[in-house]
């Protein structure tokens, strides 16, 4: 090795002294000249002992992988990047592999910048397999699906809606609604369509005609979906075809399609700073994640002209401080404003302190990361979650009314069971996840009933045995339409549970104690307080009086005792009240 590599190398082991990324030097036989803190740390030894050895040992455990983007630099000599697998450290690695050319020209030395992208490839496996199970519960519902444009032509329909009516997709996609109506019913879609797109929720039902001959009468529950800006992007129907069954399908949850994260790239640039001068100095790369030249004015000062103005004042504050007066490492991630062109950026800032002889902080060495991708990245996620979120909600709430609207006596009692409910759990202290998914199961938990006839659902009397046996089925029929459904929780049992009681006297399995689900105990509690206090077809609504008293009569024998005893707390002492109540 020449002095003009030499000194290339002490320099690179100078500069990665305190640096905390994954970043080594080697020479060109592939034996490691310089290593970062952080790489040394990661393999479990001293920087020192790790001079020396063969990259491929350290990384790879001896073999080096197909996809080392040091092959293609030792072809062309020029910067390559890629993915690559490192067995010794666990990881998934974002490699650059960059030339060193010592002060003569010759390249004897590769910087290797690594980024730890293990997570980021999790992430993306997650939002993959989510993509693949919401398309296919799209396509599988077992509800029919819809949605129209402004001007009421289909965009999309899902393959329950095409089997319902007999048609292929290529002959119903970009065709008007109406032209699959029957005549009678064309006028009525036409004055309706734009109350539709005002209100933003539909009821209705129609008679459509069957491609092979006849109608098909079809209820349709629709809600309407906006753009960002608030305004009409296009309709969202779910329909269940009730010409020979009142019996409802599954619920449908819309697929939306998730973007993948951008790559990361590797931008990291180093500086050192001089702690009594205030001055500092810095790499190319550093100069241009910065937007700066030459006659930049390095200084502390200059560096906080960077800093986005909004976080100027706290990051001046941490530095001088938390780093320079408490000598902790600095660490910190934040916003940029380009010197050249002012463009917004994140950044990943490090550094550490180095003592002079009084014992005071003399210089910082420290590294400079752009990492403006990755924090886009994690922004869409959560978006793209957001959006996932509200979509599995307002189809929820869709099967819902659909109930409420066969059973005009009870309309709103699912969600003012839902309301209760989740009051009873947020009164135990359960999760804002379990809160949540009691939620979602106390909207849907009487969707069994649409195989119920609405005659015996409305009837003002008593019913016959084998009218209640009817009504009581509901449980079963409603676990049937929502269990081919992923909600990631028990959705569809607990609903078959809701009328299941401590001492066996449920239905329909006669379930005893702790063989009910804990969900289901405050489902019931909610269910029947809600339906003592309201108007039913058989009987005007009952004192709420009436209702604590079955419910305190209840506790231990029929009804959980700490479900029961939150209910009353929150009716009796808190003056709980369903917000659409008078």
């Amino acid at each position: 090795m020449t002095k003009a590599q030499d000194r290339v190398a002490e320099y690179w082991r100078r500069t990665l002294a305190q640096s905390r990324q994954l970043v080594f030097v080697i020479d060109t036989s592939r034996r490691i000249a310089a290593v970062s803190e952080g790489f040394a740390s990661a393999v479990g030894a001293r920087a020192d002992d790790l001079v020396g050895h063969a990259c491929d040992a350290l990384m790879h455990g001896g073999e080096s992988p197909d996809a080392c983007p040091l092959r293609d630099l030792l072809l062309d000599a020029g910067q390559h990047d890629g993915e690559v697998h490192s067995e010794v450290l666990g990881k998934d690695l974002f490699v650059t592999v960059t030339p060193l050319p010592d002060e003569t020209g010759h390249v004897g030395h590769i910087l290797h910048v690594a980024t730890d992208i293990t997570d980021r490839k999790h992430i993306d496996e997650a939002l993959r397999e989510n993509e693949e199970r919401f398309a296919a519960l799209f396509n599988d519902a077992p509800l029919g699906y819809q949605s129209l444009n402004e001007e009421g032509r289909f965009v999309e329909v899902n393959a329950m809606w095409l089997a319902t009516l007999g048609y292929s997709r290529d002959e119903v996609m970009g065709r008007w609604f109406g032209d699959f109506l029957a005549p009678e019913f064309v006028e009525a879609f036409r004055e309706r369509f734009p109350l539709f797109k005002e209100q933003g929720f539909i009821h209705s039902e129609f008679e459509m005609l069957h491609k092979e001959g006849g109608r098909r009468t079809i209820a349709f529950e629709g809600r309407i979906g906006h753009n960002a800006d608030g305004s009409f992007r296009q309709t969202h129907c779910i329909l269940s075809d009730i010409t020979t069954s009142t019996r409802a399908e599954a619920a449908l949850r819309e697929s939306e399609r998730l973007l993948r994260q951008s790559q990361e790239v590797a931008r990291l640039g180093h500086y050192v700073l001089d702690v009594h001068a205030g001055s500092w100095t810095s790499s190319a790369t550093l100069d241009e994640v910065f937007g700066i030249d030459a006659a930049f004015e390095r200084s502390v000062e200059g560096w906080l002209d960077i800093v986005h103005p909004d976080d100027r004042p706290d990051m001046a504050a941490y530095f001088e401080h938390e780093v320079i007066a408490e000598r902790r490492p600095f660490d910190r991630e934040y916003r940029i404003r380009r010197i050249a062109d002012g463009e917004e950026r994140w950044v990943h800032g490090l550094g550490a302190l180095e003592q002079g002889a009084d014992g005071q902080p003399s210089r910082m060495f420290g590294t400079i990361q752009d990492v403006t991708e990755r924090q886009l990245a994690e922004e869409q996620v959560l978006r793209q979650a957001e959006r996932l979120r509200q979509t599995v909600e307002g189809t929820v709430q869709a099967m819902g009314q659909l109930v409420e609207a066969r059973d005009p006596y009870t309309a709103g009692h699912e969600r003012r069971v839902a309301e209760l409910a989740a009051a009873i759990a947020a009164s135990l202290r359960w999760s804002d996840e379990s809160i949540g998914e009691l939620r979602t199961a106390a909207l849907v938990h009487d969707i069994g009933k649409n195989a119920v006839p609405a005659e015996i659902l409305n009837k003002p009397g008593r019913l016959s045995p084998l009218e209640f046996a009817l009504v009581k089925s509901h449980s079963r029929s409603g676990y049937e339409i929502l269990a081919p459904i992923d909600f990631g929780a028990p959705v569809a049992e607990v609903v078959l549970q809701h009328h299941e009681r401590l001492d066996g006297s449920g239905y329909p399995g006669g379930l005893h104690g702790g063989e009910i689900l804990p969900a289901a105990r405050v489902l019931c509690i909610a269910d029947v307080f809600e339906a003592m206090v309201t108007h039913r077809p058989y009987r005007p609504a009952l004192p709420v009086e009436e209702a604590i008293a079955e419910i305190r009569s209840g506790l231990g024998v029929r009804y959980d005792d700490e479900a029961g005893l939150a209910c009353l707390r929150l009716v009796e002492d808190e003056g709980f009240a369903f917000a659409d109540a008078g």
